[in-house]
């Protein structure tokens, strides 16, 4: 893969099992909760995968990771900013 990813999830290894794919990497408990390892070409998908999670996370590594998120922040913000402004046209 193009990428090797290290997010630091903060939750413990029980909820962060329940909640990631295998798929998506593996887990090891470290000190301040669950390092996530991960490979992927596409660091946008990553970015989606890493933003439906239902706890904090630090992103270690690629760099370009941290921007994919920020990119797909704002596409989330923009859609609910939609949905706003078309329910207030709805009221």
């Amino acid at each position: 893969r193009a990428h090797r990813a290290e997010v630091l999830l903060h939750t413990d290894l029980a909820s962060a099992k329940k909640q990631i794919f295998a798929t998506l990497g593996t887990l090891e408990e470290v000190e301040g909760g669950v390092l996530l390892h991960s490979q992927t070409d596409d660091l946008n998908w990553l970015a989606r995968e890493l933003a439906r999670l239902p706890f904090a996370l630090v992103l270690r590594r690629p760099k370009g990771l941290a921007a994919a998120l920020r990119a797909h922040a704002r596409a989330l913000s923009s859609a609910a900013l939609a949905a706003t402004i078309l329910q207030g046209e709805r009221s």
